[in-house]
This record gives C-alpha cells, sequence and structure tokens, in this order.
C-alpha cells in the first residue's frame, strides 16, 4: 500500500492524462501490489507506480499469498456488476440443497458453454446452483443475440435454454430483454 494515502494519485492521473489525453480513469485506489494504484480506464485493470513511471497490465503473482493480485482486484469490480443483475433475469438452475453458487456469462453457440450445459446433473447433484447471464458474443442483431432473446422472452427459459444449447431449434420470440444490458456488463467483467 502507499505509504501515504493520496500521495501518488496525481502521479498516476498525469501518467494516465500523459499517455491516453482525455482518457476518464474510472477507479484509482492503494494496490495490494506495493507502491502501486489499482487504476481502471476503460474497463481494464492497470497497476501504475506511485511515481507514475510504470504501468503494469495482467497477471502479477504474489507468491506468499500464492494469489494473483489482478484478480483480487478485479473481484470486487466483479461483484458489482452481478449486483446490478436482477435476479428474474438470471436462468437458474436450483439444486436441492445449495452448496456453492456459480453466475456463468452463456452463449447459446458456445462449445465449451454446451459442454458446461450438458453435465448440469452433475452440477446440481454437487449442490452446485447455476446463474446463467445471457451473454451472445457475437453482439446485437446475430443469430446467437436473437436466440438469447428469445431463450429470455419464452415461457420456460430452463427448457429453451436447454434445446438451444442442444443445437435445436427453439421458437422465436421478442419482449422487452436486459439481454444488450448484460453484453455491456460483461465487457466490465474482463
Amino acid at each position: 500500500m502507499p505509504a501515504l494515502a493520496g500521495a501518488g494519485e496525481s502521479e498516476v492521473r498525469a501518467t494516465v492524462e500523459r499517455l491516453a489525453p482525455g482518457t476518464a480513469v474510472e477507479r484509482l485506489s492503494p494496490s495490494a501490489l506495493p507502491h502501486f494504484y489499482d487504476v481502471v480506464i476503460g474497463g481494464d485493470l492497470v497497476f501504475v507506480s506511485e511515481d507514475g513511471r510504470y504501468i503494469v497490465q495482467g497477471p502479477v503473482f504474489d507468491t506468499v499469498e500464492k494469489a494473483d493480485l489482478a484478480e483480487v482486484s478485479l473481484a470486487p469490480l466483479r461483484a458489482e456488476v452481478l449486483a446490478r443483475v436482477n435476479a428474474t433475469d438470471l436462468i437458474t438452475f436450483h439444486p436441492d440443497q445449495v452448496a456453492h453458487r456459480i453466475w456463468v456469462f452463456t452463449d447459446t453457440e458456445c462449445g465449451y458453454c454446451r459442454k458446461l450445459h450438458a453435465h448440469m446433473d452433475a452440477l446440481l447433484a454437487k449442490g452446485i446452483e447455476v446463474n446463467y447471464v445471457l451473454f451472445p458474443r457475437a453482439g446485437v442483431g446475430s443469430t446467437s443475440y436473437d436466440t438469447a432473446v428469445s431463450v429470455y422472452c419464452s415461457d420456460s427459459r430452463q427448457r429453451m435454454l436447454t434445446e438451444a444449447k442442444a443445437g435445436e431449434a427453439i421458437p422465436t420470440s421478442t419482449c422487452v430483454n436486459p439481454v444488450a444490458d448484460f453484453l455491456s456488463w460483461a465487457a466490465a467483467w474482463a
């Protein structure tokens, strides 16, 4: 942590302004990386030294704590993203007794997403609640976006999601939906 709170903030802001004029610093806080600040710019996390000389982006592994400091810094930002998601907008698969909860940004056309979903019964048997946030990676107006909207707007979201992930055609449906919002929230996740 910086020795004197606020001592390097002006240097960090000056560095960002010098390297990327007009860029807004969305968040600036002391980092778990000694003598650095966590700086969020355009949804991306970078570490900037107190004196503004060094910028580090990507994983920074603390060998004593055995933790990736980038992940430690991103965890509260990700929690904020999840807090914005209304529980009624999720597609949730509930086990009989919840031991763990996971949130998954999912795309009906993603092979890995389909593979995870194929193991739903095993996840539920282990007490894992799966909360899906629809995330059509191809974006608004794509086939996967239209499918996500149809899943969201259906009377049986779980069944439609399961059918779509199995590669089955599902009925087209539209309604007021948060799928485009999910895309922008997911960008903040990375």
